[in-house]
């Protein structure tokens, strides 16, 4: 059976993969990772594309995986593509969904204001406890706030 590994978006956890992850598990081998800040894991490192693709590389190493076609929401396709660029004989083929491609300075600063921790907890504050609850017990005020930054270093 082949591998599928499924990345989530900028904000997300694996969890939120789940419901796809169960709709594929008669076609392929599925692995679902968090990446670091993400779903209750560490911080191990900056927030960025070439870091969360080297956790794929150390996912795929220490599951001992050659090959995998691989799913990404989001900034999960940005990782698939990036790691694709990286290390190509690792990928069978990439799929993104909800994947950006044009980036700018205006763009980036117009996706981060809808980050901004405070204005979600005032204007959407059943969207904070689910945050909250996502990311726990890693901040999630923290996790939007790596994730902007990483968003105007695109």
């Amino acid at each position: 059976m082949k591998t599928l590994l499924l990345l989530h978006g900028a904000i997300g956890a694996k969890d939120q993969l789940s419901p796809l992850a169960e709709d594929l598990r008669n076609h392929y081998e599925i692995h679902n990772l968090n990446f670091s800040g993400h779903g209750g894991c560490d911080f191990d490192s900056a927030f960025s594309i070439e870091n969360f693709a080297d956790e794929v590389l150390n996912y795929l190493n220490t599951m001992k995986i050659e090959t995998a076609s691989i799913f990404g929401y989001s900034m999960g396709g940005y990782v698939a593509l990036y790691f694709a660029s990286k290390h190509a004989e690792r990928v069978e083929k990439i799929v993104t969904l909800a994947t950006k491609f044009e980036w700018s300075p205006e763009i980036s600063q117009k996706e981060t204001k809808m980050l901004n921790p405070g204005i979600i907890k005032e204007k959407i504050p059943a969207f904070a406890k689910a945050l909250q609850q996502r990311h726990h017990p890693q901040s999630w005020e923290t996790v939007l706030k790596r994730t902007s930054q990483m968003m105007l270093d695109l």
